[in-house]
């Protein structure tokens, strides 16, 4: 499904039968509600989200990289194809050697056996970077495995071309269709009660699906629909 197939189908739960004559205020209000849905799946990432990859170099100099993501899936050294173990602090990475290694390793053969992410706000950014350990006094490529960060959609993408969500096709009609649906209605044009009841069912069916696999995953009204069968 493409992004401008998604617009169309708000475009109609909207009221507005022919996308063609949409007038751009509503067109915004789509807009906006897709984003809103995106940026929430991008967040709650794999498997939500589509992943991605990108091969880094590290070496005894260089010891960390930083992605253009948030979330790392996995870290791999790309000639081997062998997983690192992923570490629970930067400290264990920092140390690796003496706790894990000892002097039984001679100093050449250093090699990365993990990884840690470590995650922080800068100008309202968030910065993701990958330390690895032991420190490899060889250069190594490695391929890291990601959820990229989120790019917010624009009005040339929603209305023509072929642009298609960056989720898993199995998520997009599950999932991002009933939340863009819901977000949909907090246009002023939206006033279509009688669907408000089904639509309000499955963004509360969505949450549900949401926070099980991500308690913590802050969803936009979420906390004012209550699931089915619930008082």
């Amino acid at each position: 499904m493409k992004l401008v197939d998604i617009r169309t189908d708000l475009l109609r739960k909207l009221g507005l039968e022919t996308p063609a004559d949409a007038p751009a205020y509503v067109d915004e209000d789509v807009l906006t509600a897709m984003n809103t849905a995106g940026q929430v799946l991008n967040v709650a990432g794999d498997p939500f989200w589509l992943v991605d990859t990108t091969d880094v170099t590290v070496n005894d100099v260089t010891q960390s990289q930083v992605i253009e993501g948030h979330s790392v899936k996995s870290v791999r050294v790309k000639d081997s194809n062998l997983p690192l173990l992923r570490a629970e602090s930067l400290w264990q990475i920092n140390q690796y050697h003496s706790i894990y290694l000892g002097d039984s390793v001679a100093a050449s053969s250093y090699k990365p056996q993990a990884y840690f992410v470590d995650s922080t706000s800068a100008n309202d950014a968030l910065v993701v970077t990958v330390h690895v350990g032991p420190r490899p006094l060889e250069s190594t490529e490695l391929t890291i495995e990601f959820v990229p960060a989120f790019s917010a959609w624009a009005i040339a993408d929603i209305n023509s071309g072929d642009k298609k969500p960056e989720i898993p096709f199995d998520y997009i009609e599950s999932i991002f269709l009933p939340m863009a649906r819901f977000y949909a209605t907090r246009s002023h044009w939206f006033s279509r009660n009688d669907l408000m009841p089904k639509i309000e069912q499955d963004f509360a069916g969505v949450v549900q699906v949401l926070r099980g696999a991500n308690p913590g995953l802050h969803i936009p009204f979420a906390d004012q629909i209550k699931p089915k069968g619930t008082r």
